[in-house]
């Protein structure tokens, strides 16, 4: 046949042999119209070889009509023209039709995957937001240890053991991230690292993606996600950051792993907690679960990695960790809310004056409990206040003589 397309009869493009597995079905079928259709292929030739190429490759074959709609959808596209409006990177890849409906009929079943239920699913994006020195890139650490030990996270079944990649581009890896990982005991021969940021532009996306397939990579941790981003990007404008988080999206999906992005919290009091993370609410929208990492304002050593978002299970009840002289253990359950993290600290206020008083009233011995909320309800301090600067404080209660009267001390 010649270029011109116009006889019917037709011999696909020469292709590979493998199997084109689910998932890359409608992209390579796709390229293939787009292929043909450039070096002039009519739109019926066109749905002749792809209807063939479906049915020798595809694995299982996309139903007929989904075929042919890729083929008539790339047929209306002049030979060897670009789209209009197509920008530079589009112009050079093959022709990519608008989206056509699909029967939901013919869309399968998927079984949800988790790396950690139900925080961490796989295939999908995750994020972990908090404020800088909250312990996020520890948590990335604890979370690839237990991946590449198999030994499972907090509250899951031990796995098989696989590998983790982690890209960091605030820690250094000799004194900060190896040292973590050893008092965590992980097998560092499982786990990569890359220091050096590099934007997840066409061609970083791609060299991510290749170093998850020759590694099997089960995790890949981004810290922080804007050290991989280009400089000319507007972190909050939702077009040019839902683009860039698609594609890795869509590779989480494609390799079967999970991909966790570490995000630092925006200043400011916006009415909800899924608000407060850095640049455009699209980082929270492609994400299908957000966790937020931090402290009690009232207890800085009381830390909890709270669930705000998720799309996939159930929201998970607050865990907590604690982070003492460089090393990181997880505490187990904890009443501490995504609010209180994010409550303004209160030192300066009504509860640095309440630890004051309590610290003196108790300064020579315990005291009964009673005369420690009358002296500082004397003084202008609530009784909820006076008990959150006891709990910040450490203070005892126990009960004490024949009577059984309540009284606190210092610890």
């Amino acid at each position: 046949m010649s270029s011109n397309g116009h006889t019917s009869s037709v011999t696909a493009p020469p292709t590979a042999s493998e199997r084109i597995a689910e998932g890359r079905r409608n992209d390579a079928l796709t390229k293939l119209a787009g292929s043909m259709r450039r070096r002039g292929f009519t739109a019926e030739a066109i749905e002749a070889a792809l209807i063939e190429e479906n049915e020798r490759r595809c694995d299982p074959p996309l139903p007929e009509r989904e075929v042919k709609e890729i083929a008539r959808s790339v047929g209306r596209y002049e030979p060897s023209a670009p789209i209009q409006g197509q920008n530079r990177r589009a112009k050079e890849q093959d022709i990519r039709p608008l989206p056509m409906p699909v029967c939901m009929a013919d869309v399968e079943d998927a079984e949800i995957d988790w790396l950690w239920f139900p925080r961490v699913p796989v295939g999908f994006l995750t994020a972990i937001e908090g404020d800088p020195g909250e312990g996020k890139s520890f948590i990335g650490c604890a979370m690839a240890t237990a991946v590449f030990l198999g030994r499972g996270l907090p509250g899951t079944e031990a796995t098989e053991p696989g590998h983790a990649l982690l890209l960091t581009a605030e820690d250094h890896l000799g004194a900060t991230i190896k040292k973590r990982l050893l008092d965590m005991g992980a097998d560092l021969d499982r786990i990569m690292a890359i220091s050096e940021a590099f934007p997840l532009d066409d061609a970083g996306l791609q060299h991510l993606d290749m170093l998850v397939v020759s590694l099997s990579a089960k995790l890949i941790v981004l810290d922080p996600i804007v050290a991989f981003l280009s400089a000319e990007l507007d972190l909050h404008r939702a077009n040019e950051v839902r683009s860039i988080l698609a594609r890795l999206a869509h590779m989480a999906e494609a390799r079967r792993c999970a991909v966790v992005i570490i995000r630092h919290l925006s200043k400011g009091n916006a009415s909800k907690n899924i608000y407060r993370g850095q640049g455009s609410i699209d980082f929270t929208a492609a994400c299908r679960s957000v966790l937020l990492a931090g402290h009690d304002p009232d207890d800085q050593n009381n830390r909890a990695l709270v669930q705000i978002k998720s799309n996939l299970g159930p929201i998970a009840d607050p865990l907590g960790y604690s982070i003492s002289e460089g090393r990181f253990l997880w505490t187990g359950d904890t009443a501490l809310t995504a609010g209180q993290i994010l409550a303004p600290e209160m030192e300066t206020s009504q509860l640095g004056e309440a630890k004051a008083l309590l610290k003196d009233i108790l300064a020579e011995g315990p005291r009964n409990s009673k005369e420690v909320e009358e002296e500082a309800k004397a003084a202008g301090i609530s009784t909820a206040t006076l008990r959150r600067a006891k709990g910040a404080l450490g203070v005892k209660s126990r009960r004490d003589g024949q009577k059984g009267q309540w009284v606190w001390g210092l610890p």
